[in-house]
C-alpha cells in the first residue's frame, strides 16, 4: 500500500523497540549497549559528523536518542565518551517484547510517503485484545478502514 500524505507521522516515543533494522525507530532510548550516554544529534562534542538533524530530515535527530540514520543493523549513537566514537543501542526488537493478551492483528504498511520525507519505511503495528491504542479495531470483521490517528 502506498500512501501519500502532506505531514509526517506523529512520533510516539513510547514505542521502544525496532523492526527490522530500526530504520524508522523513534523511542527515547539514549544509552548505548555498554551504557554509555548519547552525544546529542545537533553537537559536535566530542566527535564530529555530519548525521545531524540539518543533514537528515524527518529521522528523528533532534535529541540524543538512539536512532539509525544511515540503515545500519541497528540503531546507534555516537557517544559523550571522548574515547569511543559510537555505539550500537540495546533497543529490542518489537518481535521479543512480551505481548498481553491475543494478538488480534498484525498490520504492516510498506512504503509509506510522505511529501516532507520523501524516503520510504515500513510501519509495522500489532494489537492485542486489551490494547487501548485503537479499540476501533477490536472487532471480529477486521474489515472496512483503519483509524486514522490525529487526522
Amino acid at each position: 500500500l502506498v500512501f501519500s500524505a502532506t505531514e509526517p507521522p506523529a512520533i510516539i516515543p513510547e514505542v521502544n523497540c525496532v523492526t527490522c533494522q530500526g530504520v524508522a525507530y523513534q523511542g527515547t532510548i539514549a544509552v548505548t549497549k555498554t551504557g554509555k550516554t548519547c552525544q546529542s544529534w545537533s553537537a559536535q562534542m566530542p566527535h564530529t559528523h555530519n548525521q545531524t538533524p540539518e543533514n537528515n530530515h524527518c529521522k528523528g535527530l533532534d535529541n540524543n536518542y538512539c536512532r539509525n540514520p544511515d540503515n545500519e543493523k541497528i540503531p546507534w549513537c555516537y557517544t559523550t565518551d571522548p574515547d569511543t566514537r559510537w555505539e550500537y543501542c540495546n533497543v529490542m526488537q518489537c518481535s521479543d517484547t512480551p505481548a498481553s493478551g491475543i494478538i488480534l492483528a498484525n498490520l504492516s504498511l510498506l512504503c509509506v510517503s510522505y511529501k516532507k520525507c520523501p524516503q520510504s519505511f515500513l510501519l509495522s503495528l500489532s494489537l492485542a485484545a486489551d490494547d487501548p491504542v485503537i479499540p476501533q479495531m477490536r472487532t471480529s470483521a477486521m474489515r472496512g478502514t483503519v483509524p486514522v490517528i490525529g487526522a
